[in-house]
């Protein structure tokens, strides 16, 4: 026999797991719209950017093969652009107005680095001569260590399996694998590093502004061998796209300029650097 109320029970809770059941998917549902909407707004705001890198970096072609002697590239170094009615901001830097990663001398780069300690006192430089011996010892693809350098055995005592490269930088990133360097120092350097010139030497007029003050200290040193008139062939550029809703990103890339109007433009390193 069946108990009073049973009924009214069951069509209670067939109601209260039918009504989850739509919450659920209607929350699901706003959810689904809001990643797709947001995953449309990147996409825009990706190709805006990608756009503006490329147009920025034909624009450098058009105005360095104009034919004319080129004393100043003030308009194309830095631009606004509005690629699909998005707002970019592109910025373009002269390769060779920074300290090539692999092909710079260590005295150089310890420059550098005393620099970089001078002009943020709490930034962890350590010994500046050390960290440039150790960059080349990490580069270069011999077994010999320098007086202040090092090699696998040292990586090994400091608990790093991976030991030196001996081999080239592929990016500026790779920094922060030699021995010493912090996360800190190889931040505060890279905007002033490359592994794209090839270089000995840096162009102090074209260089980012904290590198500029570096030529007397150079000169000081006596190594005005590591000062040469940029070529304006190797670039990198940055675009910045965002959109009145907040979402936002900055697209890098790195380009040369070739020569061959068939294909004047040769890519390196695409990559988001936020978003």
């Amino acid at each position: 026999m069946r108990r009073p109320g049973f009924a009214l029970i069951a069509v209670f809770w067939i109601v209260m797991v039918v009504g989850l059941f739509t919450a659920i998917v209607a929350s699901r549902t706003g959810f689904d719209i809001d990643r797709s909407r947001w995953a449309l707004d990147m996409g825009r705001v990706r190709a805006a950017a990608d756009g503006a890198v490329e147009e920025a970096a034909f624009r450098m072609v058009e105005r360095l093969g104009s034919g004319q002697p080129v004393t100043d590239l003030a308009g194309v170094q830095e631009l606004d652009l509005r690629i699909d009615d998005i707002p970019v901001h592109v910025t373009i830097q002269d390769e060779d107005g920074k300290i090539d990663l692999n092909g710079a001398q260590p005295e150089l780069l310890a420059l550098l680095f005393e620099a970089l300690a001078r002009d943020n006192p709490d930034l962890p430089v350590g010994d500046p001569v050390a960290l440039s011996e150790r960059i080349a010892d990490f580069r270069d693809i011999d077994n010999l260590r320098r007086p202040n350098g090092a090699e696998d055995p040292e990586y090994a005592a400091a608990g790093l399996a991976a030991g030196a490269k001996d081999s080239v930088f592929d990016t500026v990133g790779e920094l922060e694998q030699v021995l010493g360097m912090t996360p800190e120092l190889a931040a505060a350097a890279a905007p002033f590093l490359t592994v794209h010139s090839g270089r000995a030497q840096f162009d102090p007029v074209v260089s980012p502004p904290g590198l500029q003050r570096l030529g007397s200290a150079v000169e000081a040193a006596g190594l005005l061998s590591g000062m040469a008139p940029s070529r304006r062939r190797m670039f990198s550029v940055t675009a910045e796209a965002a959109l009145p809703g907040g979402i936002r990103l900055t697209r890098a890339a790195s380009f040369r300029i070739t020569g061959d109007m068939r294909q004047p433009v040769a890519w390196y390193g695409w990559r988001s650097m936020d978003g």
